[in-house]
């Protein structure tokens, strides 16, 4: 799995220059050279409130597998990538799947337990949660004013 947060490591890696520690994401120069077939187990991602709070998320895959958190109202949605790559079918409702649901919630628990937000109470994830946008300044009712 790779994400957008890959570019400038990725660029900077292929030029020579030293990736900063605070960056989050990986090069992908050992995947281009064929060194290495992936740079990472999972990814997380997340979409912040910035439309309507039901859509805030976070995600975590594994390029086979897509557990999905929203972070407002606690769903959940589990989908297997390779035989639903449109995302379809959610496997999260099916009772059969909820030992594969509690080990990505537990890994999700484990990659948002520090944040400030407080997504993470008492080992579990807490939703209703304010998932604010990242970007300083922005402000969803009036978009158009900070473009």
């Amino acid at each position: 799995p790779v994400a957008w947060q890959d570019i400038m490591p990725t660029v900077l890696d292929a030029a020579g220059i030293d990736i900063p520690d605070a960056c989050t994401g990986k090069s992908l120069v050992p995947i281009i050279t064929g060194e290495k077939s992936s740079v990472r187990d999972i990814l997380h991602g997340e979409h912040a409130k910035c439309y309507e709070g039901d859509f805030a998320n976070h995600f975590l895959t594994d390029g086979n597998m897509k557990y999905i958190w929203f972070s407002e109202s606690g769903r959940e949605q589990l989908f297997d990538l390779s035989s639903d790559p449109n995302e379809l079918h959610n496997l999260a409702s099916n009772t059969n799947n909820d030992g594969q649901l509690a080990s990505w919630r537990a890994h999700l628990v484990d990659v948002l337990d520090k944040r400030p937000e407080g997504f993470v109470e008492k080992g579990k994830l807490k939703a209703g949660r304010a998932h604010e946008a990242v970007m300083p300044g922005y402000d969803p009712d009036n978009y158009f004013d900070f473009m």
